[in-house]
């Protein structure tokens, strides 16, 4: 499937927004803010897979539904920074952040749209089994 320039339709949604104050604030926030907290909740989504996931904590079915919550959300968290903290950057002049952008949104998107239900689903399951 080709995509031709000329086939889509003029608009400025895919330009960033022309607001100084807005622009500054989206960086400082998406591009700035949500990599540290992204990276913090990825260190802590890790060590709380490796605490529940090892051959002790398995027993208990609970432990199992929180180990897989924090897999879905450490993955959720990847989306996020790759969706959020590239789309915030692409405005600054980067080319190859822009590009890496464009190309994988299209799929990362859908993917932490399923990662969030799982993650609902997850969380729901083991609040069910305490």
């Amino acid at each position: 499937m080709e995509v031709h320039d000329e086939e889509l339709p003029s608009c400025s949604m895919c330009l960033g927004s022309s607001d100084a104050d807005y622009m500054r604030y989206n960086m400082a926030v998406s591009g700035v803010v949500l990599p540290v907290v992204g990276l913090i909740g990825l260190c802590g989504n890790f060590l709380v897979v490796i605490v529940y996931g090892s051959a002790q904590q398995r027993v208990n079915s609970t432990n199992i539904y929180l180990a897989a919550l924090a897999v879905s959300d450490f993955s959720m968290i990847c989306t996020a920074l790759v969706l959020y903290v590239f789309e915030a950057w692409r405005h600054q002049g980067f080319l190859l952040v822009a590009a890496i952008y464009g190309r994988s949104a299209p799929y990362v998107f859908p993917v932490s749209t399923v990662l969030q239900t799982t993650s609902v689903y997850f969380c729901v399951a083991a609040a069910a089994d305490c």
